[in-house]
């Protein structure tokens, strides 16, 4: 019975080892998510400004060249 118990026990923690190794691969996985995501978005934005001002530039250097 207490052989049993034991192994029970045994049984348990392991289980409970294994879910938080899961909790924390997601944890994990989830972070690194939202880092690429963030790094995407950055880069986005870095992007559509420099379209902006190039296209700025490239505006005003054909009505400056019409004058």
């Amino acid at each position: 019975a207490e052989l049993e118990k034991m192994r029970k026990e045994q049984e348990k923690a392991a289980e409970a080892a294994q879910k938080k190794a899961e909790r924390e691969a997601e944890k994990k996985k989830d972070a690194d998510k939202k880092k690429a995501d963030r790094r995407k978005a950055k880069i986005e934005s870095q992007l559509i400004s420099t379209g902006g001002s190039l296209l700025r530039r490239g505006i005003l250097g054909i009505l400056k060249g019409k004058k």
